[in-house]
């Protein structure tokens, strides 16, 4: 503000034309202004990125700050929209005057018609700035801050948050916050996770840190323009906050962000799962039972949480004696099979719930002690005021409520629900809320997210937890959550397909939980897990459902269970399962968790790359064109297209460049095109890079979880042997596991290394598993001693080290087993 009052200052005395600007530089990226003083151009070497024009600086007047209006810019843009704040006007910027320029710092008074303001434009870090834009009315104060982005007619854009209808959002309208829609069946726009972060596939991305309602036009109206818009309301005066980012590919983009709004954490390891879940558990004896039934039937499971209810009432802070007599007992049973837990949450006390003749007692003690909101707006859950966790009171109070179930029953993670109530308004009007702390609906919309989430990660582990929420804001990533994406249909419908027998349209089934996984981790949130089979209208049929575990394989998470509370081994009519069925899902809940080494390394490299676990097609390769919201790259060496289709055997995907080879049989296939994949209903199309490096867990492996079960094989009791798929190139590539270990293959997977970190976690065998080999080697060695060929696959594995091809499997697959550290060449 000492800026903007300067330049009120300069502004008195006369037409001041200020100094030459010149290039503002950082790294390879810099902004110059153009030669007639009304231009912002972003550049990147050669690369132009970004355009601003004087009339992109924006400020929005209105006639009074508090007439009730809600101050969403989402209605200043929508079709049909209700009647704009009284006074309402946008004021664009006639002129720039550069007011001190160098490679370090460029400010620029910005004149209205109705008013002045400041721009200051400033490096962060290597190829990219932070712009401030602050704004003043001349008379009317200033409840809007606009900026317009110049971009290129050709490119697409990622990231802004998960959303139903697609994964690219030219031609979109994105509000940064939950808003109305009442042609869906959840009356809302499913947008759980905003985040005001817009990547160009011509390798920028625009953050916009504010916690203030926002709303960017992708190319709308225009073909060369994104139009931002922020409602900040009484703090316009202190500007809107852009950072600007430039990077060599597209992807890139996402570790400047994260410098700037943090890297995500990870998870507890065991949150990777799979996790199997009841809505509802009828009583101890059914958990103890389901403990069985996963271990007899050799389901590949790290854990569990028991949905609501299981208290005496919502948040009551106990286990209802009528249900689970001796819980103590019960969750001893499921760490003793390797199995740990979470429990569902929300951050309500109920007056009354179930039959309850009257209200439990942290409700009568929350409002004695003033622990919910002064004022409340509208509540959307069914259990009424949410806690108040601005209130440092109230705060302490719920962590230590909350540690009765994490110190005392040694919960170790929760499923986090609703906490949604905080909305900026209906239609444009305001409905006003007002906490402890004296903040409102206008940032708490953001701000109870984070809070929420915050005091459920504290009381956790500190190097890992599972927190499974529905909700996220930027930011939030830091606590390392597991989003899952709400209540979507238990189907194959994409969202807005019609309802059988209802007026009303599906939030989408799986088609709507692939774009919502690929949205979010184009968007800085990387561990995701939809409800396998769905939620709404279940239980799924056979098909949905074993479609669904297929997709949910190649993920960062996997999360088993559906309102109908079937568990996997449960065959009823309604869900139409068999004993082929189970096979299939047991097969696809092993390859998921064995798939942990490979998942969780690259999980560990994003606080060096930035870059997702799960990356879109178009994201990842821009130049192809291509931008499908249900196929990704999972790391670099793999590619996912799960079957979405009700009744396909087969379906057209786009392969990326280079060579690839089907998982299943080692096949061949060129990138760079469409292909079409046979698939039937127990085949996922999935292929593996040439040179591809894919290290795994043992086949045998049932838990990532610590057992005192010795008939339990556990990854937690220990690591065991590193299995590792190579899928033979020419070229030479380096997979670095997760605990620092080194594995290499080249000369068309003829030589093969494996080198141990200094503390590492495989400190077993290693088991090389080279596909597509179609001849059998003269002889294998590691370093100058000659391996021994082995009778078969299971002779391989009972000796210490060795080798053995088989013709038959995947193209002809060369399995070689070491001890520990390798240096193999096959001959």
């Amino acid at each position: 503000m000492r800026a903007l009052a300067a330049l009120l200052v300069l502004g008195a005395c006369g037409d001041n034309i200020g100094p030459t600007a010149v290039p503002l530089l950082s790294g390879p990226a810099a902004i110059n202004v153009t030669d007639d003083g009304q231009t912002l151009v972003m550049t990147r070497g050669p690369r132009e990125m970004l355009r601003f024009a004087a009339s992109a600086f924006q400020i929005g007047t209105v006639d009074d700050l508090d007439s009730g209006a809600s101050f969403d810019p989402f209605y200043l843009f929508v079709d049909n929209a209700p009647a704009p704040p009284d006074g309402f006007a946008w004021h664009e910027v006639d002129r720039l005057r550069v007011v001190a320029s160098s490679a370090q710092r460029l400010l620029l008074a910005a004149d209205f018609d109705g008013g002045t303001g400041t721009i200051e434009i400033t490096p962060s870090a290597p190829g990219n700035f932070a712009l401030v834009f602050a704004g003043r009315g001349a008379g009317d104060p200033v409840a809007f801050l606009r900026v317009q982005a110049g971009v290129d007619a050709t490119e697409a854009f990622y990231g802004l948050g998960e959303w139903p209808d697609g994964i690219e959002h030219r031609g979109k309208l994105r509000p940064m916050q939950i808003e109305a829609d009442l042609t869906l069946e959840s009356s809302n726009n499913e947008n759980h996770v905003p985040v005001p972060l817009l990547i160009g596939t011509r390798g920028w991305g625009i953050f916009a840190k504010s916690v203030y309602p926002g709303v960017f036009d992708v190319a709308r109206e225009s073909d060369t323009q994104v139009d931002i818009a922020f409602g900040t309301g009484g703090a316009s005066k202190d500007g809107l906050e852009l950072f600007l980012f430039s990077a060599e590919e597209p992807l890139d983009v996402l570790r400047s962000y994260h410098e700037v709004a943090g890297f995500p954490g990870l998870p507890a390891e065991w949150a990777y799962g799979p996790l199997l879940w009841r809505d509802e558990n009828e009583d101890q004896a059914q958990v103890l039972d389901d403990i069985v039934q996963i271990r007899t039937r050799d389901l590949a499971t790290s854990g569990i949480w028991f949905d609501r209810p299981y208290a005496t009432g919502v948040n009551t802070f106990d286990w209802d004696p009528a249900k689970f007599p001796a819980p103590m007992t019960m969750l001893a049973a499921l760490h003793a099979a390797g199995l740990r837990y979470g429990i569902w949450h929300a951050p309500y006390v109920a007056a009354a719930d179930n039959d309850m003749d009257q209200a439990p007692v942290q409700h009568d003690y929350a409002e004695a002690q003033g622990y919910f909101p002064p004022l409340v707006g509208v509540t959307v859950n069914q259990w009424g005021k949410p806690i108040d966790f601005t209130n440092p009171d109230a705060y302490a109070w719920w962590q230590q409520n909350l540690r009765t179930y994490t110190e005392t029953y040694s919960v170790e993670g929760f499923k986090l629900d609703y906490g949604e109530d905080v909305v900026l308004g209906i239609a444009g009007a305001r409905v006003p809320w007002k906490f402890a702390d004296g903040s409102d609906e206008r940032t708490m919309h953001y701000g109870y997210t984070m809070l929420y989430h915050q005091i459920y990660r504290e009381t956790l582990s500190g190097t890992g937890a599972f927190l499974l929420t529905r909700t996220g804001r930027w930011g939030d990533q830091v606590k390392g959550p597991i989003i899952w994406p709400g209540d979507l249909a238990a189907d194959l419908s994409h969202v807005g397909d019609p309802i059988a027998g209802s007026s009303g349209k599906s939030v989408g089934g799986l088609p709507t939980a692939l774009a919502f996984g690929l949205g979010l981790s184009a968007s800085g949130f990387p561990f995701y897990a939809s409800d396998t089979g769905g939620y709404r209208r279940s239980p799924p049929n056979n098909e949905a459902w074993l479609r669904w575990v297929q997709a949910s394989t190649v993920w960062s998470a996997m999360q088993v269970g559906n309102s109908a509370g079937d568990m996997p081994w449960e065959f009823t009519t309604a869900n139409g399962r068999t004993t082929a069925s189970l096979d299939i899902y047991r097969r696809y809940a092993r390859l998921h968790m064995r798939l942990f080494p490979y998942t969780w390394s690259y999980a560990a490299r994003i606080a060096i790359t930035g870059h997702p676990i799960a990356r879109p097609l178009g994201l990842a390769y821009p130049q192809l064109g291509q931008h499908p919201a249900d196929q990704w790259l999972f790391g670099e060496h793999l590619y996912v297209a799960p079957v979405i289709t009700p009744g396909a055997t087969s379906r057209t995907l786009f392969l990326p460049l280079g060579k690839w080879l089907d998982w299943w049989t080692g096949a061949e296939l060129i990138g760079g095109a469409e292909i079409t994949a046979q698939a039937d209903l127990a085949t996922l199309p999935l292929y593996i890079a040439r040179g591809g490096i894919v290290p795994m867990l043992r086949e045998t492996i049932d838990t990532l979880a610590p057992t005192t079960d010795p008939s339990v094989d556990s990854f937690g009791n220990d690591t065991g042997m590193l299995v590792v798929r190579v899928a033979p190139g020419p070229e030479l590539t380096t997979f670095y596991l997760f605990d620092g270990s080194i594995l290499t293959q080249s000369e068309n997977g003829r030589a093969l290394t494996f080198e141990p970190s200094m503390q590492p976690r495989f400190t077993g065998a290693v088991l090389f598993e080279k596909i597509a080999t179609p001849a059998k080697p003269v002889r294998v060695l590691n370093g100058a001693t000659e391996l021994t060929e082995r009778a078969d696959y299971a002779a391989l594995l009972a000796a210490a080290d060795g080798w053995f091809w088989d013709s038959t499997s995947t193209g002809g697959t060369l399995w070689i087993k070491v001890p520990g550290a390798a240096a193999i060449t096959v001959q």
